[in-house]
């Protein structure tokens, strides 16, 4: 059963992935290639260009790299930018993002587990065949956690965890020379900020930072090239203790919706799933009843705000404070242009961006102002990036399985799993923070590389992060002579 949802936004992906491609060409070659194809990456690297690491860590905010970096760590690194996540702020709505200059499939939900519209029900709930849905962003990786021993060593050892996976990492270097790029994804960094809270997390980067030292170091030696490193995470995480957000399928229920499993022809049904700990909600039901449930759960004086889409080209946002609604429509270059109109309230907070963009000419008579423009100014508001974050959830742009509405929380709160609860507190007795909402600390991740040639100037944006990277595995490398070993043959 397929309920209609508008992939408005399907074309702009499509594109901006060939855009990217042409983009990482031009990196490898320094655009001296024509080729469409990035064949001329075959050509021979210079001896003395770098090879690159990414560590990606895994829910790590930007606030603790940056007092990392005042501490003395990452002295060879520029200045940690703001990486923007998706909306959900989680891991595998984010990665799909990070990862999609490199042409990873979308994910089948918002989670491990989601609510399936062709099966009409909730899939994956247990942990029986957790290999087999794991998402296409893990493949991109040459180190990820891929099973249920691996989850369970992320959760009672955290720190030994992500270390070890930094070891897995340098391994890979040596054990395959030809990769120009490689990837590690650091997923005992979320179970450690979650579990242990900031102060673990500095301790961890202030260990980390030798450590990478270490393999920068020995790479040289070894293999007489540098090697560039890259960090990033994938979403912020909130540094406060974690409620848990009652009563929200109480408030559907209160306004006539009835809370089903699987839906049905008829009307006023909602399937609501939960999820882990986390700070949003997804809400599943005919477009009928948008507006009713999404109303119902702002009701709930934990839930922040909710959106859902009236048509194909029109969203509205409702919080306690207010409603809004938000438009947007294609450039001929393939980019979007969005427009916010407070309706009796302002509940993203934008009437001051609304202001610069007019003052600053960027605003058309007809309220719109390009999406980048919208990004530049709202990277550090308390929503960063709002508009096209929610339109992005709402419209399939990284998810098939896409929710009617979807709700932030305010901050300290989560919506899920009892289990979870119970095993946060089996495991350090606290939940320290969590992430999935819209608001700036569940958003808000980093960005930080050694090199400056791929520094961003300002904040990036998730799909941004890693683009210059994309397609550096895509031929094999071409030794020279000097390359060869004593037998003759090439590394």
């Amino acid at each position: 059963m397929r309920y209609y949802r508008p992939d408005v936004f399907g074309g702009l992906v499509i594109l901006r992935r060939i855009l990217l491609l042409f983009a990482a060409c031009a990196v490898i070659l320094g655009a001296a290639s024509s080729d469409p194809g990035c064949l001329a990456a075959c050509e021979p690297v210079a001896t003395d260009s770098p090879r690159t690491l990414v560590l990606a860590l895994d829910g790590v905010p930007l606030r603790l790299v940056v007092q990392a970096k005042e501490q003395g760590a990452y002295a060879g690194f520029e200045p940690p930018q703001p990486m923007i996540s998706t909306f959900p702020s989680v891991t595998n709505v984010a990665f799909t993002a990070i990862l999609s200059p490199f042409g990873v499939d979308h994910a089948g939900g918002y989670e491990v587990s989601f609510f399936d519209l062709e099966q009409n029900k909730v899939v994956g709930s247990n942990p029986f065949g957790y290999q087999d849905r794991l998402f296409a962003w893990r493949d991109a990786f040459d180190v990820t956690s891929r099973t249920i021993g691996s989850k369970f060593k992320t959760y009672t050892r955290p720190k030994k965890v992500s270390l070890d996976a930094v070891t897995k990492a340098e391994d890979v270097l040596y054990d395959e020379p030809s990769k120009e790029l490689v990837l590690a994804h650091i997923g005992a960094a979320d179970a450690l900020m979650h579990l242990r809270g900031d102060k673990a997390m500095l301790q961890l980067l202030m260990e980390l930072d030798g450590r990478i030292q270490e393999i920068k170091e020995r790479h040289l030696a070894t293999f007489g090239r540098p090697l560039r490193v890259v960090m990033l995470s994938d979403h912020g995480n909130s540094a406060i203790k974690i409620h848990r957000a009652k009563g929200i399928k109480k408030a559907l229920r209160k306004a006539d919706l009835e809370v089903v499993k699987g839906l049905s022809d008829k009307h006023g049904q909602v399937v609501a799933p939960t999820f882990g700990i986390v700070g949003y909600g997804a809400l599943f039901m005919h477009e009928e009843d948008a507006e009713t449930a999404s109303r119902a759960v702002v009701e709930n004086p934990r839930v922040d705000l909710a959106a859902w889409l009236s048509s194909p080209t029109e969203m509205f946002v409702i919080a306690d404070v207010g409603a809004a609604v938000v438009h947007w429509r294609q450039k001929l270059d393939g980019g979007w242009k969005l427009s916010y109109v407070p309706v009796d309230g302002d509940p993203l907070a934008y009437e001051s961006v609304l202001d610069r963009l007019q003052i600053s000419g960027r605003l058309d008579r007809d309220g719109f102002a390009d999406e980048d423009d919208w990004f530049l100014e709202t990277a550090s508001s308390e929503y960063p990036d709002g508009l096209r974050r929610l339109i992005y959830s709402l419209t399939g742009t990284y998810v098939d399985n896409y929710a009617t509405v979807v709700f932030s929380l305010k901050p300290g709160f989560a919506w899920g799993w009892t289990s979870a609860h119970l095993s946060s507190k089996l495991s350090g007795g606290r939940l320290e923070g969590t992430h999935g909402g819209l608001d700036y600390d569940s958003t808000v991740g980093f960005f930080m590389t050694d090199d400056p040639a791929y520094q961003p100037a300002t904040a990036v944006r998730a799909e941004q992060a890693l683009a210059p990277f994309a397609g550096m595995n895509d031929c094999l490398i071409v030794a020279d002579d000097e390359a060869e070993d004593e037998d003759g043959h090439g590394h």
